[in-house]
Parts: structure tokens; sequence; C-alpha cells
């Protein structure tokens, strides 16, 4: 089993153990994504925003993920939503910035 399995069965484990662990659920999207999983990775970002619907860490991570997917209308209301709960956050204030100065085709 390669390092990416092991930690992927870790935080399996983790979220079986405490299904309302939004930290671990986007831990888990987080190594997802950077396997190329992104499907699954998407899910665990969702599934931690329903944990959580107060922390906005998991819709800064789908909206960055939408955004790399040609998706900007969703990553632009992930963002907004987002900046709902964390409104001086300056990564996501200049990513969104962007998204909204970037032309459609």
């Amino acid at each position: 089993m390669g390092e990416i399995d092991a930690a992927k069965a870790q935080y399996q484990r983790a979220i079986s153990l405490a299904p309302d662990n939004d930290n671990a659920c986007c831990d888990l999207g987080n190594l997802l994504f950077r396997a190329g999983d992104v499907q699954a990775a998407v899910l665990e970002f969702y599934r931690a925003a329903q944990i959580n619907r107060a922390d906005p860490i998991p819709l800064f991570d789908l909206a960055a993920i939408f955004e790399r997917s040609d998706r900007p209308d969703l990553a632009v209301k992930l963002y907004e939503r987002g900046l709902q709960f964390n409104p001086g956050d300056p990564g996501t204030i200049s990513a969104l910035q962007s998204l909204l100065r970037t032309p459609v085709e």
C-alpha cells in the first residue's frame, strides 16, 4: 500500500469513528484532490460543508476546484458564500476579484 492509500485509509477510518468531523472530510478531500481524484474530493468537501455549514474552508476548497474546472459561475457563488462567514479573508477576496474580472468566452 502506498503512502497516499495509507493516508486515505486513515482519514476514512477517522471519519467512520467520528462521522461529524468536518476537518477530517476536508483533509481527505485535499488528499484526494492532490492524488487526482477530483470527483471524490468534491464529494468530501460537500460532506464537510454539510456537517459544518458555518465553516468557509470547504466552500473555498470547492470554489478553487470549480475555478480550475472551468466552472467560474460555481466558483463565484461558493467564494461569495464563504465570504459571508469570513468576510475579510484576503485570499478569497483576491480570487473572487480575479474571477469577476475574467471575461467569459
